[in-house]
């Protein structure tokens, strides 16, 4: 994420959708081994008759989650929370308009646990802090949009948002000011992007067609919700070049409510992630507040348990005063999806020593991965390597091969990353090749197939179990399922065979873990294997 750590101003207004997401995309036909509960169903008729696909229990809503969330309300003791959940958006305490919104514009009908469990918790007045942590394509981003969108009102003043909002990427940025400003068109709510407006090649000209959402210095914006990244949030609550004196491009006095996506890598300290950064954000919202509340939420899919300290410091106070905030949880075991089933390929012999060759391998493993293929290929894959030379080189094969794929790296610019990811949702690209940038948070419901080129590492080249987390939660978004191809290098000249033994060892473990990683000795019977894993899964 180091490449995305953004060093030079823009900002963008994103427009409010017109009609649903789903209404706006043209639908891949499932296969039947990934049949969706659909969002937009006519209540629980519907999502029973989608659901018996699944075997799904279904009582008024499906289990989109697997694994017990583990809950701390502010006061009480774990397990033991006073605040019930709800199973409709309907009994929430929210507005009429915004519920409208929920079930019209979004066309949700059914909470997941993350929801039904975090959303009352959330709403409680006086506003407490939250930590969320549930598993990907779970439903975070919808619970703290909808919190968020609670607090705040249509009011605008200039340069003065009530909300602000922090991503790890732009591509996230960019999705989630989607999502407010769909949910926040019936109140008259809008989002500002924050995010770089430069290559690492090479900075764009001022004024040029490819930074249209540049916001020149001295100008105002009026959207009530700022959603960027952090080095440009910080950047933009004290700037105050070509402004009056001493005022900020952003005037946190407002500011209600602070969410940090991602939080894991949020909170801490570089290089590992953006800590520095987000606490003089805290610290300068929280200054301008002064005796006014500002609510802090935090949600992510992973915490290693020397991060979660860190995040309950950063909502309780250096005394981690427990009173401050809530806490929703999962154990170990229950944060790899059971909906996606993980696999490793072999690739190559014992005697390969040739890195390049080796690659070339992989490359070719891919193509015969998708020849075998049948009933899983009307879905949609996203391939990760680890380095943009790489994403580069490998995108340009596929394309050689007739494969319809685009590819995403920190050295593109803003707007061509955009194009290729709004490319990729529609389904006009079978593939997308990407480095860890669409990792985390990056919602394609279509995406059935994760393939590891390269197993995660983290700074230190070890390698990155929570990572791993992120990448194969990719697919199985919602209520379909997925799978994930690791290609590892049977050769130990390369790194694969122990990156590989670090992540089953950190994620796969216990002997009650959902999803372990399971071989695959024969490209060609691979279809057959995911099948077969996924309906002993049901």
């Amino acid at each position: 994420m180091a490449e995305e750590n953004a060093s030079a101003g823009a900002s963008a207004a994103v427009e409010a959708p017109a009609a649903p997401a789903a209404t706006q995309e043209p639908e891949l036909k499932s296969a039947s081994w990934a049949d969706e509960v659909e969002e937009g169903g006519d209540g629980v008729d519907a999502l029973s008759a989608s659901a018996a696909k699944l075997d799904l229990d279904v009582k008024g809503a499906p289990d989109l989650q697997s694994g017990a969330l583990i809950v701390r309300e502010a006061g009480c003791a774990v397990d033991e929370p006073k605040t019930q959940p709800v199973t409709s958006f309907s009994a929430l305490n929210i507005d009429d308009d915004l519920k409208k919104a929920i079930a019209n514009v979004k066309g949700w009908s059914t909470m997941s646990k993350i929801q039904q469990i975090g959303l009352p918790l959330v709403l409680q007045d006086p506003p407490r802090n939250l930590i969320g942590q549930a598993q990907a394509g779970t439903g975070k981003t919808g619970t703290f949009v909808i919190s968020m969108l609670a607090r705040i009102t249509a009011e605008k003043k200039p340069s003065t948002p009530q909300a602000i909002i922090l991503a790890v990427t732009q591509e996230l940025c960019t999705q989630i000011a989607q999502e407010v400003n769909a949910l926040g068109s019936v109140k008259g709510i809008k989002a500002r992007r924050v995010m770089s407006a430069r290559t690492k090649t090479a900075p764009i000209a001022e004024g040029s067609a490819a930074a249209p959402w540049k916001l020149e210095d001295g100008e105002d914006f009026d959207e009530q919700v700022v959603v960027g990244t952090p080095g440009m949030v910080k950047n933009y609550l004290k700037n105050a070049s070509g402004r009056k004196k001493r005022k900020p491009m952003i005037d946190a006095s407002e500011c209600r409510v602070l969410i940090l996506d991602e939080a894991d890598k949020m909170v801490q300290l570089p290089p590992h992630g953006f800590g520095q950064d987000v606490q003089e954000i805290r610290d300068a919202i929280l200054k301008k507040r002064k005796d006014k509340p500002c609510q802090i939420l935090l949600f992510s899919a992973t915490f290693t348990e020397n991060v979660r300290q860190i995040a309950r410091q950063f909502v309780g106070g250096h005394d981690n005063d427990e009173s401050k905030y809530h806490e929703i949880t999962l154990r170990k075991k229950d944060v790899t999806l059971d909906k996606v089933v993980n696999f490793f390929v072999y690739i190559g012999d014992e005697n390969d020593r040739n890195e390049e060759e080796m690659y070339q391998k992989k490359f070719e493993a891919i193509t015969d991965i998708w020849a075998n293929l049948s009933q899983l290929s009307e879905g949609q894959s996203v391939i990760f390597c680890n380095r943009k030379d790489r994403v580069q080189r490998l995108a340009d094969y596929l394309r050689g091969e007739n494969f319809q794929v685009g590819q995403i790296h920190g050295d593109m610019d803003k707007r061509e990353r955009d194009v290729v990811l709004a490319e990729f949702k529609r389904g006009e690209r079978k593939a997308l090749v990407s480095t860890d940038v669409t990792s985390r948070g990056i919602d394609n419901p279509n995406v059935t197939l994760v393939i590891n080129v390269d197993l995660p590492i983290n700074r230190e080249r070890e390698a990155d179990p929570e990572n791993f987390v992120h990448r194969i939660g990719r697919s199985g978004r919602w209520t379909k399922k997925g799978a994930s191809v690791s290609l590892v290098a049977r050769s130990p000249a390369f790194k694969d065979l122990g990156l590989m033994k670090d992540i089953e060892r950190s994620l796969f473990a216990n002997a009650d873990v959902n999803r372990p990683l399971i071989p695959v000795d024969d490209i060609s019977h691979i279809e057959e294997k995911i099948i077969s894993a996924l309906e002993s899964s049901a």
